[in-house]
């Protein structure tokens, strides 16, 4: 019936229907070869050597290139184009004759070229892209016309907030990969649809609503006595905002079709649930373009939009949404005090770091890791694991700076470091010194948790933080630390330094009911062990009534780690025979330990997120004892004890996947370094380091910082320069090579903008590893001098002086202002937005900003509360007509 139904929804929504008048085109790639080569060869010429004089601004002659409606309007003289033939159109006559540009060199043989076979092809252009020449101008309109498909993540966060389903998993499977332009990868011009998408799009929103739980969903949020009103109601949630009537009108028939086919009312509005899931109107960002050419104040709604996904990534909340429709979100000066009230609300909210987080991961390009193949003679010591683990310090790192109400600035000098044990080996830093203080940053429990310990706190409780039922009594499995015990806590978690009862007072009967339902179980643990030659084995969590009796326990049995279950096939109360690692055990950092039992039978044991221990354990878990306790560091009774220190404890009531045990294994440590650490802040890092490549290169790494940083510019080398690299000459550091580089007439122009700026860095390997020499046995240095960008020159000899001299510049505040208002923006900025851009950075460093100057809530404010924000550009009716949907943001 469904299925039936289907292929009409696919046609409503994509031939326009749904849409209110969007076409499939105003979103989809080009889809002809001549469109496409239009964007790879066509678009770039126009942009670079006729917008300067014929653009949206200049249109000399009343001749504009740069959009397609406008190109076909001509100018002055009339139409300069002739479709089919290039010899009879004025633009290819001024062209030919060189007579255009009129102040700069002619076009060459190949630019000719290429117009030449536009012109005669039809000067085709992309339907989906009226702006296509901006793109390649980077000119003063290059955000204008541009409807925002979402992202990946702000797709995947819509379906939740409608459906509660998680599609991740799935959307990486069948959903293209959103690809980086202008440095993020939400840069409107390059969100495009193709038919991959149109299939994958189909596909999750068929999972989204096959899995949601769809009464209680159309219970919620579609009320009314109407299919009319359900569907407004369902409309509004979905697509966030009021339905007009030309939309609520295809999924009136989307739904009538079903019926006809014989579906419940329910089923009808599900399919409606499912065409909205894919509707343009959800994929995209859509507001009104339609207008006299001059900016508008955006509408409610829209702004609803604009503040929830500027600021989470995600749409509005119903919160946000009742502002919108009480009229309350508005940039009249009347009603700044509810909106500066809805953007603090916003930030206050989880979902506000998730995408602070984002942004670092954007701006840093953190999936450049991901390809990472470092020369295995030069780094034979290297993980690929170590990528993940650079990814969610930096991640970590950013987030810590960015919610400490301080100056983004202090992401250069900030002594916190967020580490994993293998991270802090391959850095060169002792973990046994950072230990006592370090602070484990476990992700959040997923689905199945029945019981966690992180052990924070005093007194002689133990809280279970799970939020479940652990008795049977409405109460937490809280665990009980007996008198004598010889423990202590430490930032890093719970030390037991000798025999000690940590139990439940009363059977754990509600956790035992819940894995005998499943058939499956994960016990989860940080941990140090003492030394590896406790046995017993030596129990670490235990459920069980005895030393000989139990349902199921994870021990230590010297340098191995042990698991013993009992099953209704395994009639030894002990659980016996055990599954077991090989020699796993070590004492000088912590190690993560999983012990999963799926329902099929495979137990299976991990370390730090590897494989090291399984077996078939046939049976379930009917034979359970519901009288059991659960007890750590000791069987029940004082017996089999375990020494070392506990960092955090789980309990699931199914089997953790390999996927989510390789990246729980990766939580990072939160460690605070010595002053005289080599490292600070996030230019040491491996993340930022490693854009030098296997040599540590002072180019790109200089260049890095000049353009990612600071936002500093260096274009090509001028015309007629001698480009031949400087000879290096053999077992030179890049240091020496750079000077003979900075001492050459020829390069010095450029590259002293730039390279001195690695210099501070040389002491760090490619893949950022810490030495004083490099493989060549050339001592490495940190002092140098630079000229920050509209600065002085200033010296430093420390790495450290080197950060501090930079984060004190205006440069780099200006910078971070510049890449956080971009990536709130979805594109690159432009001379237009220079006005807009100043004042939010006034307003985000001013003395008074909320939450300190310079932090990022202050900034973000400063955005979400912008000219850029609460207006948009319009066009004259004549240029929107063609995508009346059109949004400019």
């Amino acid at each position: 019936m469904l299925d039936a139904c289907r292929p009409f929804v696919v046609a409503a929504l994509w031939c326009g229907v749904v849409a209110g008048g969007l076409r499939a085109a105003d979103g989809a790639p080009a889809t002809t070869g001549e469109e496409r080569r239009f964007l790879a060869e066509v678009a770039p010429v126009l942009a670079k050597r006729c917008l300067e004089c014929h653009g949206p601004t200049s249109r000399k002659g009343g001749f504009d290139l740069s959009h397609r409606d406008r190109l076909a309007a001509g100018g002055v003289n009339g139409a300069a184009v002739v479709a089919g033939k290039a010899d009879d159109s004025p633009l290819w006559q001024y062209v030919d004759s060189d007579t255009m540009p009129p102040d700069g060199p002619p076009l060459s043989k190949a630019e000719k070229a290429v117009l030449k076979k536009w012109l005669d092809a039809g000067a085709p252009w992309p339907k989906a892209e009226p702006w296509a020449v901006l793109h390649a101008a980077g000119g003063e309109a290059a955000g204008a016309g541009w409807v925002r498909r979402l992202t990946a993540p702000e797709y995947l966060a819509s379906v939740r907030a409608v459906t509660g389903v998680d599609l991740a998993a799935d959307a990486a499977r069948l959903l293209p990969a959103d690809l980086r332009a202008d440095g993020f990868h939400n840069t409107a011009y390059n969100l495009a649809v193709d038919l991959e998408h149109v299939r994958a799009y189909a596909e999750l929103a068929r999972l989204a609503v096959a899995r949601a739980d769809l009464p209680a969903l159309l219970k919620q949020h579609a009320p009314g006595k109407t299919p009319r009103e359900r569907i407004e109601a369902l409309g509004a949630l979905a697509l966030r905002g009021p339905l007009s009537e030309d939309e609520t009108a295809p999924f009136l028939a989307v739904a009538d079709a079903m019926r006809k086919e014989g579906g419940t009312e329910e089923e009808a509005l599900g399919l409606v649930l499912e065409a909205m899931l894919q509707s343009p109107r959800f994929l995209y960002r859509i507001e009104t373009q339609r207008g006299d050419g001059t900016t508008r104040p955006v509408t409610g709604h829209e702004l609803a939009n604009r503040l929830s996904y500027t600021l989470w990534g995600a749409p509005p909340d119903a919160a946000l949404r009742a502002a919108a429709e009480r009229g309350e979100l508005t940039a009249d000066p009347a009603g700044r005090a509810a909106l500066q009230k809805q953007i603090a609300r916003l930030l206050d909210d989880p979902r506000a770091r998730d995408r602070s987080a984002r942004f670092a991961h954007e701006w840093l390009n953190l999936d450049r890791l991901d390809a990472l193949s470092p020369a295995a003679e030069r780094f034979p010591n290297w993980n690929p694991a170590l990528a993940g683990d650079m990814r969610r310090e930096t991640r970590a790192f950013f987030n810590h700076v960015a919610w400490s109400e301080r100056p983004l600035t202090a992401l250069l000098t900030d002594r916190t470091a967020f580490l994993t044990p293998r991270l802090a080996a391959h850095y060169g830093q002792d973990w046994g010194a950072l230990a006592e203080n370090a602070v484990l940053l476990a992700p959040p429990e997923p689905a199945g948790v029945v019981a966690v310990y992180d052990f924070a706190g005093d007194g002689n409780i133990v809280r279970d933080l799970s939020g479940q039922d652990g008795f049977g009594t409405g109460e937490p499995l809280d665990l009980e630390i007996g008198k004598g015990a010889k423990v202590r806590r430490t930032p890093a978690g719970l030390r037991i330094d000798g025999p000690s009862q940590i139990s439940a007072p009363r059977p754990a009967k509600r956790l035992t009911a819940a894995l005998k339902k499943s058939g499956e179980v994960t016990i989860e643990v940080w941990l140090t062990p003492a030394d590896a030659k406790q046995a017993g084995p030596a129990r670490i969590v235990t459920l069980s009534g005895g030393s000989s009796k139990r349902n199921v326990t994870l021990a230590q049995e010297g340098k191995k780690y042990d698991a013993r279950l009992r099953t209704t096939s395994n009639a030894d109360n002990n659980g016996l025979p055990s599954t077991s690692t090989d020699d796993a055990v070590r004492t000088d950092r912590p190690t993560h330990v999983v012990f999963t039992r799926r329902s099929t039978g495979l137990a299976r044991l991990w370390v730090d997120g590897a494989m090291r221990g399984n077996r078939s354990t046939e049976g379930s878990f009917g034979n359970w004892d519901d009288g059991f306790r659960l007890a750590l560091a000791g069987e029940i009774g004082d017996d089999r004890p375990w020494r070392g220190t506990l960092h955090r404890v789980a309990i699931y009531d199914r089997a953790l996947s390999d996927e989510e045990i390789a990246e729980r294994a990766g939580a990072p440590w939160r460690v605070d370094l010595p002053e005289d650490a080599p490292r600070r802040g996030l230019l040491t890092q491996g993340t930022t380091l490693t854009v030098g490549g296997d040599e540590a290169s002072t180019v790109s790494r200089g260049l890095f910082v000049l353009r990612d940083l600071l936002l500093g510019s260096i274009g090509d080398p001028p015309p007629g320069v001698d480009t031949t690299p400087v000879p290096a000459g053999p077992g030179l550091s890049q240091r020496q090579m750079a000077e003979k580089r900075l001492a050459d007439a020829s390069c010095a122009g450029c590259h002293v903008q730039f390279e001195p700026f690695a210099f501070a860095f040389e002491r760090y390997d490619g893949l950022g590893g810490f030495r004083t020499k490099d493989h060549h046995g050339n001592a490495l240095r940190t002092d140098g001098a630079v000229k920050l960008p509209g600065g002085e020159q200033a010296t430093f000899a420390t790495t450290a002086e080197f950060l501090d001299l930079i984060a004190a510049g205006e440069p780099v505040r200006r910078g971070l202002t510049r890449k956080l208002t971009q990536f709130a923006l979805g594109r690159p900025l432009t001379p237009a937005d220079e006005p807009a851009v100043q004042a939010i950075h006034d307003a985000a460093w001013s003395a008074d900003a909320p939450h300190g100057p310079g932090s990022y809530r202050a900034v973000m404010a400063a955005i979400a509360g912008s000219e850029l924000t609460l207006t948009a550009p319009t066009e004259p009716a004549s240029l929107s007509s063609a995508s009346p949907n059109a949004a400019p943001r």
